[in-house]
């Protein structure tokens, strides 16, 4: 069920469009790997399925100022009991690379944030690494090593959930 835009926290906090080029321009990046049974083209689709709010502490749900689930051009909002984000794809390729910027915040919670999922084929599923990269504001590097564990626990409950969504299916 997509997302009430009722439910979504105001956008107020813009950032600048990311690009490529900020994963080797960061001030922090989150690195994670997993191997997951299925195909790169469902795990990508998987972390923007609003079913995965019932494994995502927090996660209401998306809505897709685009046509849902088409991530070619897509604007998405990911909208958390806690804050909202708006993200735009600005590379994708099927089956192996999905890049997205995030654009607007409801919370300041850098200069650029660029997100990169990244699948490649291996016998009963794919390999996954998914890379988020952020340039802080200005005068924020004090405060970063306090929040990035907790951020690191919000991303790593969503490589669980879809993992664990997977195996679920892989046993059926």
């Amino acid at each position: 069920m997509p997302v009430s835009s009722s439910l979504s926290w105001p956008l107020v906090f813009p950032l600048q469009p990311s690009t490529m080029d900020v994963l080797d321009a960061a001030d922090y990046s989150y690195d994670f790997h997993r191997d997951i049974k299925a195909t790169g083209e469902e795990v990508v689709a998987r972390f923007f399925d609003d079913a995965l709010g019932k494994d995502v502490t927090g996660l209401r749900g998306f809505k897709w100022h685009t046509p849902a689930g088409q991530f070619a051009g897509a604007t998405v909002d990911e909208s958390f009991v806690y804050m909202s984000l708006r993200m735009r794809t600005i590379l994708y390729e099927p089956g192996r690379r999905l890049a997205m910027s995030v654009d607007r915040s409801s919370l300041p919670l850098g200069r650029q944030i660029l997100q990169v999922m990244e699948t490649a084929p291996r016998p009963g599923g794919c390999h996954m690494r998914w890379r988020i990269a952020i340039r802080y504001l200005p005068g924020m590097s004090p405060v970063a090593p306090a929040v990035r564990p907790l951020f690191r626990r919000i991303f790593e409950q969503n490589l669980d959930a879809v993992t664990k969504h997977f195996d679920a299916a892989h046993r059926r």
